[in-house]
């Protein structure tokens, strides 16, 4: 009896173990994006969570030698158009891996990017963001929650997040007002 108790206490114990590294994990990200600072074209230090704070993002990860993420610069330039008077942000974020600002600089112009882009010269948002590889696209909602992930813009989520942001809005003012 006594060895079946140990067991599940040892059990329980393990489980309680990985949930406190899962948080710790969480915890640590969260941190890791507050601080992470990118550079705009222009060369000024901007800070990522300011950029995205308190409205639903779109941010995509790229690089100026990755051919799918060429392919993906006309959606991209799509729901920038279509949702950005929305609320929606949309930016690319280059994460520095074998790039450097003057060719961010270069391809922006070349490809007539229509969307803010920003140079992450530290590579801060590798570890932030956990990306694997580029193109990493992440819808984020209102409050900075990861909604969507994946390697492609999928401009239907967007304008499911974007209305059910408007749904929220207009139900929050709904309340205020008593109507």
């Amino acid at each position: 009896m006594h060895g079946t108790v140990n067991a599940i206490t040892r059990s329980r114990l393990a489980v309680l173990a990985i949930t406190v590294a899962v948080l710790a994990s969480a915890i640590s990200l969260t941190a890791a994006e507050t601080k992470t600072s990118l550079v705009d074209l222009e060369g000024r230090t901007v800070n990522l969570q300011q950029l995205t704070e308190s409205r639903p993002t779109l941010l995509v990860f790229w690089a100026t030698w990755c051919g799918p993420c060429r392919a993906e610069i006309p959606r991209i330039n799509e729901a920038f158009r279509r949702f950005s008077d929305d609320g929606l942000a949309v930016m690319a974020v280059n994460p520095g891996i074998r790039d450097s600002l003057d060719g961010v600089r270069h391809y922006v112009n070349h490809f007539q990017l229509q969307y803010p882009v920003y140079f992450d010269p530290n590579q801060a948002t590798r570890s932030a963001y956990n990306l694997i590889g580029t193109p990493t696209v992440i819808l984020l909602d209102a409050d900075g929650r990861e909604f969507q992930r994946g390697e492609t813009v999928d401009l239907k989520t967007i304008e499911r997040l974007v209305n059910l942001r408007s749904r929220k809005a207009g139900n929050e003012e709904k309340l205020e007002t008593g109507n």
